[in-house]
């Protein structure tokens, strides 16, 4: 696939990943647009972008596998040539199943209007974590920080373990 001349261009592979995105962005619109209810968590729309993201890095650590066969070639020669080591293809993993899994728990208890706090809790840390040497844990640190603000830390431990 990566043979065509035409997915060689970075213009053209730019606008195809903002298409994407976009699309992406929309579904979850258009999936809450008509709720009695017009009051979403935005975290709703930031998952859904999260979720594409995590479905990319599964199809990366695929490709540095050997299971899927020059897909991302491109992107991972140009963009983003670390990912190829072993490090980076754990990291696509760990985004890749189960980063995508918080985030689809978290979508639905989103859409359930059930609480998603302690997953939040278990995803803000894991990708503060994963995400920490690249310096831009800042959106996820202030959801942790929400997270945290919404209920008292007895929920988070056990009562055995209160302080």
């Amino acid at each position: 696939m990566n043979n065509l001349f035409s997915l060689r261009e970075p213009l053209l592979i730019l606008f195809v990943g903002v298409l994407c995105l976009i699309i992406v962005t929309l579904i979850p619109y258009f999936h809450i647009r008509n709720r009695p209810t017009n009051n979403t968590d935005p975290f709703y729309h930031a998952l859904g972008i999260f979720t594409f993201s995590s479905v990319i890095d599964l199809i990366i650590a695929l490709e540095n596998d050997g299971i899927i066969d020059d897909f991302m070639d491109f992107y991972l020669r140009e963009g983003e040539p670390y990912l190829r080591t072993s490090h980076g293809t754990m990291i696509c993993y760990w985004d890749g199943i189960a980063h995508y899994a918080m985030y689809l728990i978290m979508l639905a208890a989103l859409s359930w209007n059930q609480r998603y706090r302690n997953v939040g809790l278990y995803w803000a840390g894991s990708i503060i974590h994963s995400m920490s040497h690249f310096l831009t844990f800042f959106f996820p640190l202030h959801q942790f920080s929400l997270y945290l603000s919404q209920n008292s830390i007895s929920s988070i431990f056990p009562t055995c373990c209160s302080f």
